[in-house]
């Protein structure tokens, strides 16, 4: 059964899709540590699951055991904003009972992202305050489930959490321009510099009170005594070398995940059955063509039970 109910604006499709085509042909190679402690991680803490499971956001799946996946619960439903992977899926496993929702997951990303669009602004700092502003109100709402009312044994959600952040931020990024912002930030002015401060915390505000929703959801979703694995990637690492070299000039990192915060929400809804695992999910190596750059996340993985 295929279910489209609201899926995110079709420039954020295509820029998924983008993301997912670089990195299936450049950064693959990269990245096989991290695909194999995936699979590996999510093959121990699933053995003795049985029943129906819920996997978020499966993409195109390279970091899902899919065979165990096929041969360990009865019943199968995916929800991601598209269907790229879920497709391969059913041809691998045409025979396998599979529900599919192709959703934007959040229930409010697309909409929001629809307002921001649409703003009309006098000035950048008009801009900025005014994307602020729809940030704020969406912050306010209360979380609005219009999904099918099913439970699950078992959920996963791989950097869901993460993608929340992703797709908030390069959306505004892609309207203002990265040049502009580094602009703003070094020599904007006071008004244009207060505005984008505006931004980031509402952003920041939005992010967290999405990611706590989702949490909130999924606990909702699980049957009693239900299991959830939690894969996350609080923090994005830049590491800037000397060119044509391995000497390390400085890193930089940026939050993904308010860590400390959900931190503070998963015990209200869950109990850790083990101590996360935690590994490296390199990107491209430095080289000439991204300013000698190399960019990786610290992936940690959970598993839950429901409270």
């Amino acid at each position: 059964m295929f279910l489209y109910t609201e899926p995110l604006p079709n420039h954020i499709l295509t820029q998924n899709k983008d993301d997912y085509s670089f990195q299936t042909k450049e950064e693959s190679k990269y990245f096989k540590e991290h695909v194999h402690k995936s699979k590996q991680f999510f093959k121990e803490y699933t053995n003795s699951i049985r029943g129906n499971a819920l996997i978020i956001g499966p993409g195109h799946m390279r970091d899902l055991p899919r065979k165990h996946i096929a041969q360990q619960f009865s019943e199968l439903t995916f929800i991601d904003i598209d269907d790229h992977g879920i497709k391969q899926w059913q041809k691998e496993f045409p025979q396998k009972k599979t529900n599919v929702w192709i959703e934007d997951f959040t229930q409010i990303q697309g909409n929001i992202i629809r307002e921001v669009d649409s703003i009309k602004a006098l000035s950048l700092s008009d801009l900025l305050l005014k994307i602020a502003e729809v940030y704020n109100r969406h912050s306010s709402q209360k979380f609005s489930d219009n999904l099918p009312q099913t439970t699950y044994d078992f959920i996963s959600a791989a950097v869901i959490l993460s993608q929340v952040n992703t797709n908030l931020q390069h959306h505004y990024f892609s309207i203002i321009g990265q040049t502009t912002l580094e602009h703003i930030f070094h020599e904007g002015t006071t008004l244009e510099q207060m505005a984008l401060k505006t931004l980031e915390s509402s952003y920041e505000k939005l992010a967290l009170k999405i990611q706590i929703d989702l949490i909130s959801w999924m606990h909702s979703r699980l049957n009693k005594d239900g299991t959830l694995l939690l894969t996350m990637t609080p923090l994005v690492y830049q590491d800037q070398y000397t060119p044509n070299s391995t000497s390390l000039e400085y890193s930089e990192k940026a939050v993904l995940i308010d860590l400390v915060s959900l931190q503070n929400e998963l015990p209200k809804y869950f109990v850790s059955i083990d101590k996360p695992s935690i590994w490296k999910w390199n990107l491209t190596p430095p080289s000439q063509e991204n300013n000698w750059i190399h960019r990786y996340f610290k992936v940690q993985a959970r598993i839950l039970k429901k409270r």
